[in-house]
């Protein structure tokens, strides 16, 4: 065994505690150990791996992290995270633990059920393995397949038939460690026939040492729902510790997902799935990247229109200075019986720096012959001419840097659903320089 392999294997002792729990259902235990030998089937953590050829997964699993531990947050800090549109409707995870006490959920009553994922797998329990055993036939992502057989805690999330949430529900997740730590939570979102919500994903780093986080959403959509989902993270990070968020979503008939994703971590990637599996399902995704210093943004996106009339939307932009660099894989696939189907997608980079570097590889396979589908990605630099003509109107060098950055990432940040969220947004772009 090379000294790679080795360190490979203490990286993997470190999530060996909680695959046999005395405390867990025997049910559980078997998702957990199907799950995870699933994962040693696919888990060759390489950089040769095409979906994380500019992910460093040589340097993440050559150190051995602990399990995360749950740890004490004020009310004080909680109340100071919650967004104005989102007072008495929030959620809060510490260290990837669902947090109760500090949740208030009040202004929706009884609406929707919220359970800590393993309660939810004693009452949801068919639901809940059905799921599972997908994961397991078609998940070809390790590190979703190694938090869905190693997640400490997590939440489940039902929303009733005919519900509507008018007020967004932020969900708060606070890191809050003092060692090298992992943190792999699990949250599954059930939305019933004709029900409809907006969450929020926000994050606060208290963490002074190098964590490990993967987190593993999955959606599922009934026939005329709708889910707009926001993931926002503007905070400042550990300077390193990496993050993995993978999405996986399935649409039923006429329903409709639409998210937002803006951020700024020092290492990150985001894994989206979405699989249309009814007619005139409809999803949009938009983000937007805004890196500096030696931080990383890792996107890849795999979006499969499986029925007709469906409709699908990528729109990604990235501003990358100092030495940031980052990453986009994009495609689209269109199954032989998907006609009618209409696809675009679109990824823009903006480099403020000769050092700074961005790849994009979005990509189409299309099985059907009645089809509407564009893909594109461009890269380049502030435009000297616009610079010079907002110069000779009277702005200063940064203001119309400023000018020609809040511009490039407009069309983004119009498309999240709060108007403290948009500002934030704006705010951090006219510091983004000088920070």
């Amino acid at each position: 065994m090379t000294s790679s392999e080795n360190k490979q294997e203490l990286f993997l002792s470190s999530f060996f505690s909680v695959l046999d729990v005395d405390s867990e259902t025997e049910t559980l235990k078997k998702s957990r150990m199907k799950t995870w030998n699933r994962f040693l089937d696919i888990r060759p953590l390489t950089d040769k791996e095409e979906n994380f050829k500019y992910v460093p997964l040589k340097e993440i699993t050559s150190k051995n992290y602990e399990k995360a531990t749950h740890a004490k947050i004020t009310s004080d800090l909680v109340k100071s995270l919650v967004l104005p549109e989102c007072q008495n409707s929030f959620i809060v995870f510490i260290n990837g633990f669902y947090n109760k006490e500090l949740s208030d959920t009040s202004n929706h009553g009884s609406s929707f059920v919220l359970l800590p994922f393993k309660d939810a797998m004693k009452t949801y329990n068919t639901l809940l393995t059905n799921n599972t055993q997908r994961l397991i036939k078609d998940e070809k992502d390790p590190f979703v397949l190694l938090t869905a057989s190693c997640y400490q805690d997590g939440a489940f999330f039902y929303l009733p038939p005919n519900i509507e949430l008018t007020q967004p529900i932020q969900i708060i997740n606070i890191h809050s460690e003092n060692t090298q730590t992992w943190v792999m939570p699990r949250f599954f979102f059930f939305c019933g026939t004709n029900s409809h919500v907006t969450l929020i994903n926000t994050s606060h780093y208290e963490s002074s040492k190098e964590e490990l986080v993967s987190v593993l959403y999955e959606y599922n959509l009934e026939e005329q729902s709708s889910v707009k989902l926001v993931d926002f993270d503007l905070e400042k990070h550990p300077e390193s510790g990496w993050n993995f968020s993978a999405f996986r979503i399935f649409q039923k008939k006429n329903s409709v997902f639409k998210a937002t994703q803006v951020q700024n971590s020092s290492k990150t990637r985001r894994d989206w799935k979405i699989t249309l599996l009814g007619e005139n399902a409809n999803c949009a995704l938009n983000g937007i990247w805004l890196l500096k210093s030696s931080n990383e943004g890792h996107t890849n996106v795999v979006i499969e229109h499986t029925e007709p009339y469906c409709e699908s939307l990528q729109y990604f932009k990235g501003v990358l200075d100092d030495s940031a660099h980052s990453s986009f894989q994009g495609k689209i696939i269109v199954q032989k019986k998907a006609q009618k189907t209409q696809a675009y997608q679109l990824n823009n980079n903006l480099l403020l720096s000769s050092k700074a570097q961005s790849f994009s590889k979005p990509g189409l396979e299309i099985f059907a012959d009645d089809v509407k589908a564009s893909h594109g990605s461009t890269t380049g630099n502030i435009d000297q001419e616009q610079l010079f003509y907002l110069r000779t109107r009277g702005f200063s060098e940064q203001e119309a840097r400023n000018c020609l950055l809040s511009g490039f990432c407009f069309d983004i940040f119009a498309t999240l659903p709060t108007p403290s969220l948009i500002n934030k947004a704006k705010n951090y772009i006219l510091r983004f320089r000088n920070t």
